[in-house]
């Protein structure tokens, strides 16, 4: 059974996450190029201190909306990785029930505590 399409749906999650935390950083020099409108809209406020909290709410925007996308990947990634580990237990040890049986060898250690009766 083939896991592309699950690698490639976790890699589009990926994508789209990372492209909301880009789209986040450039949202957030969008305030710094307003050509002098904030000035006029708020004579009375600090512009610069206005300035670069937007410039933060857009950052952490961006950070919040790509969480989910970026954590889903992974767990979508970490999955794959435990079938592939499973998979690879599953034959060596069908590969141990293949080999002949060979004849148990007691150690006098171990066969003093066995319960004898």
């Amino acid at each position: 059974m083939s896991t592309r399409l699950s690698r490639a749906w976790a890699s589009l999650l990926s994508a789209i996450g990372y492209t909301l935390v880009a789209l986040g950083v450039i949202a957030a020099a969008l305030p710094w190029l307003d050509g002098g409108m904030l000035e006029r809209q708020l004579p009375s406020a600090n512009v610069v201190v206005v300035k670069l909290g937007a410039s933060g709410a857009f950052v952490l925007v961006g950070l919040l909306l790509a969480t989910p996308f970026v954590v889903a990947s992974e767990l979508i990634r970490v999955m794959l990785d435990q079938r592939r580990l499973l998979a690879r237990i599953d034959r060596r040890l069908g590969a141990l029930d293949a080999r002949p049986a060979m004849p148990e060898r007691r150690s006098p250690l171990v066969d003093r505590l066995r319960p004898r009766g």
